[in-house]
């Protein structure tokens, strides 16, 4: 094919300016024609003739069914244009396009395709690295608000594909948008889904980065929930990490949150999480001496129902338990039958299993841990060596 094109940029179609307007907006030389459609504002069995012409008049070649590329030849003349009035809103009116057409198409991703597209994932993996481009594209050619949204649906898609070499590429853009509108909200989002995303893929440096910017950003906002799920994430990180320290500090933090609420469901499914850490740190003593604690605020606190209070007994007997203190051990686990007799009696006959082990022995459930934290984005379990 002759580096030459037929004719320039200015003298084309309409129709075929917005078509190559497309690789402009997506920062990448290789589109499917839907794409090239969607910028160029026309139908796909429209855009497909002028596609074809553009081959023709060495614009672009073909690249498999339905997919295009642009020739040395016109990379080099779409990137010397240059910049008017006119053509900022052509190439607003092109990322507008794209963008819509991404942020529908990754929706019926997410659901899977029903129609010709049998490879959803395939589909992701394909078109996720133009998302980057027209959410620039987007935010540059004063649509932030859309290069947000984008981001945001493409998130839920590359939680699907890990690996995906565009994630670093997609949080920056859609960070750099969300700040653009001022929204802290969408801001913390797309954060805590570029977090999830990277512990996934195995990336807990960028995961923790990304929770602890998002959790800055929830406090600031005042969004207590939000910022809880957020400490729940990252403990369940640490663990998962094997940096045993820094998830003591996020329990105490979530600990102290919670206190602060008044939430006593939440305070004793915080203190299992605690104790496990130690445990697993061989600090039982610290262990006991916060259950200790919590056993006695909830003597005397109506915050903690009677099934509440029965598990602080048996987080505390654990405690004791693998101190080498067996007799109080024993004698917190009593305490934790007396209340669930009559009101759990599958957790009543675990107690009474506990009770019935021998000194030195292991406790029935130490094989395993419990549930390490279930706020949006929470690591998976570690995976067996």
């Amino acid at each position: 094919m002759s580096d030459r094109l037929a004719q320039s940029y200015d003298d084309l179609a309409s129709v075929a300016a917005g078509v190559l307007r497309g690789f402009v907006v997506c920062e990448v030389d290789e589109l499917p024609l839907a794409v090239l459609a969607a910028a160029a504002g026309v139908s796909e069995a429209e855009a497909g003739p002028v596609a074809d012409g553009l081959v023709r008049d060495g614009w672009l070649t073909a690249r498999g069914p339905g997919w295009f590329a642009t020739t040395s030849a016109a990379r080099a003349a779409l990137g010397g244009l240059a910049p008017t009035r006119r053509g900022a809103d052509a190439m607003a009116a092109a990322a507008r396009g794209v963008g819509e057409h991404l942020r529908a198409a990754a929706a019926v991703v997410r659901r899977g395709f029903a129609d010709a597209e049998r490879d959803p994932l395939g589909w992701a993996r394909r078109h996720g690295p133009l998302v980057a481009g027209v959410v620039r594209s987007a935010h540059r050619h004063g649509e932030a608000r859309l290069a947000v949204e984008i981001a945001a649906v493409w998130w839920r898609v590359t939680e699907d594909v890990p690996e995906a070499p565009w994630r670093h590429d997609l949080a920056r853009a859609g960070e750099e948008a969300a700040i653009a509108v001022r929204d802290p909200a969408a801001l913390a989002d797309l954060l805590s889904r570029s977090a999830g995303c990277a512990v996934r893929a195995g990336d807990f440096a960028t995961a923790e980065a990304q929770w602890v910017r998002a959790l800055a950003v929830f406090r600031e906002a005042g969004d207590q929930a939000a910022g809880i799920d957020v400490l729940r994430s990252l403990g369940s990180l640490y663990r998962r990490w094997g940096r045993l320290h820094r998830a003591l500090d996020v329990y105490l933090d979530l600990l102290a949150t919670h206190e602060s609420i008044g939430d006593g469901a939440a305070i004793v499914e915080t203190l299992g999480w605690l104790e496990e850490v130690l445990l697993a740190a061989g600090r039982p003593e610290a262990a006991e001496e916060h259950l200790a604690r919590a056993v006695g605020m909830a003597e005397t606190s109506t915050r903690f129902d009677e099934r509440a209070r029965a598990e602080l007994l048996i987080l505390l007997g654990r405690a004791r338990w693998h101190a080498g203190r067996p007799g109080p051990a024993r004698q917190a686990f009593s305490g934790a039958l007396a209340l669930l007799v009559d009101r759990d009696e599958a957790r009543a006959d675990q107690v009474r299993a506990m009770l019935a082990t021998g000194d030195g022995r292991r406790l029935p459930g130490d094989d395993g841990e419990r549930d390490t934290g279930s706020g949006p984005g929470a690591p998976p379990p570690a995976p067996a060596e």
